[in-house]
């Protein structure tokens, strides 16, 4: 599976349907989920970026499409990056044979 967390800062077309119809936002959380990704998270920001959105997809082909899509009808600037879960990154920097910081014991 992929991760991804997008930071958006509306644009001025964003603005106007945000200020029009506020419920419109409800549709950035069904439009990824049609094409295959999971919301785990949006949150609302009180200065730039104005959203951040945390996604699941089955792979990272999935995650551009969406992104790609998302800046392409105009009322967002948006900023998508690869989320990589905490647990697979310490596993990565730990030195095998090691776990929570004390090295394993060997088996004779």
């Amino acid at each position: 599976m992929a991760h991804d967390v997008t930071l958006s800062s509306l644009r001025e077309p964003g603005r106007k349907v945000l200020r029009e119809r506020p419920g419109g936002m409800r549709k950035v959380k069904r439009e990824p989920e049609r094409r295959g990704a999971r919301v785990h998270a949006q949150h609302a920001g009180s200065r730039p970026p104005d959203f951040v959105t945390v996604r699941e997809a089955a792979d990272q082909e999935t995650v551009s499409s969406i992104s790609i899509e998302t800046r392409a009808r105009g009322s967002l600037n948006t900023l998508t990056t690869a989320g990589i879960p905490f647990a697979r990154v310490i596993g990565r920097l730990e030195p095998r044979g090691h776990r929570r910081g004390r090295p394993t014991k060997r088996r004779r």
